[in-house]
């Protein structure tokens, strides 16, 4: 293959490798946690480890607006309430459109004496419309894990 064709063929690999639909996504009512909200609808499970807890999921755009820049935390806390861990996921692409899904994994590496009693989730994103003078919407929820 010449050079000339191997910049564009090394495009359209990488183009196509970061593409995902929301066919492709696992479907919402497999997962045995969710949280919905006007904004944002989130279905979860965790999987507990000895180095820590995956929290995998769909996050679901329910706004009338075109989003950008989501960003999901996690905080796992114990029986009192006391954080043991946290993580957070940086949604890409970018923007969502309206009613658009993607997917999330969120890695908690914290040792587990004992199994997490609750999540504590924190979302942040702003208006695509707004444009960089926007200002953040967020919302805090609790979930099991």
């Amino acid at each position: 293959m010449h050079a000339r064709h191997l910049v564009p063929a090394l495009m359209l690999l990488l183009t196509a490798a970061c593409a995902q639909t929301t066919g492709s996504l696992r479907p919402a009512d497999t997962y045995p946690n969710k949280y919905e909200f006007f904004d944002f609808a989130f279905y979860w499970k965790t999987t507990v480890g000895a180095n820590g807890t995956t929290i995998d999921g769909v996050a679901e755009n329910r706004t009338y607006y075109y989003i950008h820049d989501l960003e999901l935390a996690a905080t796992l806390l114990d029986d009192g309430g006391t954080p043991i861990g946290a993580g957070t996921f940086l949604f890409f692409p970018n923007q969502f459109a309206i009613g658009e899904r993607a997917a999330f994994s969120i890695p908690v590496r914290a040792a587990m004496a004992t199994k997490p009693k609750t999540i504590r989730f924190f979302y942040r994103y702003y208006l695509s419309e707004e444009r960089m003078s926007g200002t953040a919407r967020f919302h805090t929820f609790y979930g099991s894990p």
